[in-house]
């Protein structure tokens, strides 16, 4: 089964299926044919459309079709009499299956394990017209009313889970998976019977040693700062220094240049 959110991304994915199914479901109507995949019998579906207008003009023909008692006899007269070699559609028909097979296989990567959903296959797909949305719709989990309550319930953990990860962020504790996030709140709360109870103890050493842990830092960034400004008068002492001792020997050899 898929969620509605995995139904609309996978969707897209069949575009090129999707116009194949298109394109070929308007070779069937404008030959007039049936849906169908059974090249095999549209291909007697067109021979049976030739034989009947030929034994309208052709009345030998007719009478010798009538006289046939079997469906069998009557398909092999009518498979005996039409030849199709030469025919377009018998082609347009091949290439038509052809492009929906390849285009569905490759569209049916966008399947994965988790989609707990089996890759189509032309023949799942009969039973939909062919139509991948079809398809798709009714592996779409249905949320009946019982359901729904425990989605609500879980969804309602899922928002309270995420408001705690962000409150719990902010004393320096972060989990980034669930697991991991009951591990880091197994500190503050204890399970008994079904009864969750708080520690507050816990609580109040997360509290306070995230304040000792905020002052260290902002005491440490005060001292990297105060390095930092006097790291940069050194520098500015030296260079200072080094240009005034430029300058003297400059005025130094003008001096004895000058005699």
């Amino acid at each position: 089964m898929i969620t509605q959110l995995r139904y609309d991304e996978l969707l897209p994915r069949y575009t090129e299926f999707t116009a194949a199914v298109a394109a070929y479901g308007a070779l069937l109507t404008a030959h007039e044919l049936p849906f169908s995949i059974d090249a095999n019998g549209l291909l007697f579906a067109y021979k049976t459309q030739l034989f009947t207008k030929l034994v309208a003009v052709n009345k030998g023909l007719k009478m010798q079709y009538d006289m046939l008692k079997s469906d069998e006899v009557k398909q092999a007269l009518i498979n005996n009499t039409i030849d199709l070699s030469g025919y377009e559609v018998v082609n347009d028909i091949a290439t038509g299956l052809q492009e929906l097979h390849d285009t569905l296989t490759v569209a049916n990567h966008a399947l994965r394990g988790a989609d707990k959903i089996e890759k189509p296959t032309l023949a799942d797909l009969v039973g939909f017209e062919l139509s991948i949305a079809a398809y798709l719709k009714a592996h779409v989990i249905e949320w009946t009313a019982d359901r729904a309550a425990v989605l609500h319930q879980v969804t309602e953990y899922a928002n309270m889970v995420t408001s705690l990860e962000s409150m719990l962020r902010g004393y320096g504790t972060k989990a980034d998976a669930v697991g991991e996030f009951h591990r880091r709140l197994a500190d503050l709360v204890s399970l008994t019977n079904g009864v969750a109870t708080v520690n507050e103890l816990a609580v109040f050493n997360m509290i306070v040693g995230a304040a000792h842990r905020a002052k260290a830092a902002e005491l440490k960034a005060r001292k990297e700062a105060a390095v930092r400004e006097l790291n940069r008068a050194q520098d500015e002492a030296r260079q200072a220094a080094a240009h005034k001792r430029a300058q003297e020997t400059e005025a130094f050899l003008r001096a004895r240049n000058n005699q």
